[in-house]
């Protein structure tokens, strides 16, 4: 026997009360850590979308609303409200569906007060490379087209991909993934008009 003796009870205790109160601070602090990221990530979204001027915090300005999606079916989506000195000056929608060729595609999507997109960015897809996911901004500018346009400018009824006699390009080998985007934006729009007050 060399002449150390095993740790008793109470230092086996002591090690493992150190060891789980390392391992929840270590929890905390990361979590903590990736919820900033995460809201950072959200606030640069909401920025892309809305470049106008705003000075509230859109994260703690929030609301959820159903949102007319493809097909008539209706799906949640967070409603960000911007404003300037309290007073109205746009709402960003995230996530906003559309349907694409190879499934659901994910929008944010800013509408000024006056009823005018200031920006659309795909958010998630699964659109086939080099066709459908030209609709994404990482792709093409396609999505900046929507920009400045609102329910007048194109009218109502041009809310469509030239395919469909509408006043949108369809961008060949990919009209079905620009058509489901241009619905969804004009969906959107089309409720922001009729609930503007009230999501304010």
């Amino acid at each position: 026997m060399s002449g150390k003796t095993a740790p008793g009870l109470p230092g086996l205790l002591l090690a493992c009360v150190v060891a789980v109160a390392g391992i929840y601070l270590a929890e905390r602090l990361l979590r903590d850590d990736i919820a900033r990221g995460r809201d950072q990530a959200r606030l640069d979204a909401i920025r892309e979308v809305m470049p106008l001027s705003w000075n509230n915090n859109p994260l703690a300005d929030r609301i959820r609303a159903a949102l007319p999606g493809p097909a008539g079916r209706v799906h949640s989506a967070e409603v960000y409200r911007l404003r300037l000195d309290g007073e109205p000056v746009g709402l960003v929608f995230s996530l906003v569906r559309a349907e694409g060729y190879n499934g659901p595609i994910a929008l944010t999507l800013g509408i000024g007060y006056d009823g005018r997109v200031t920006g659309v960015r795909v958010e998630r897809h699964r659109e086939t490379p080099g066709l459908g996911d030209r609709v994404s901004q990482d792709h093409s500018d396609w999505i900046f087209g929507f920009e400045g346009k609102s329910l007048t400018g194109p009218p109502e009824e041009d809310w469509a991909v030239e395919a469909d006699g509408g006043a949108f390009d369809q961008l060949s080998g990919a009209t079905i993934s620009a058509r489901g985007v241009t619905q969804a934006v004009a969906r959107t729009l089309v409720y922001h008009e009729a609930n503007r007050s009230r999501l304010f």
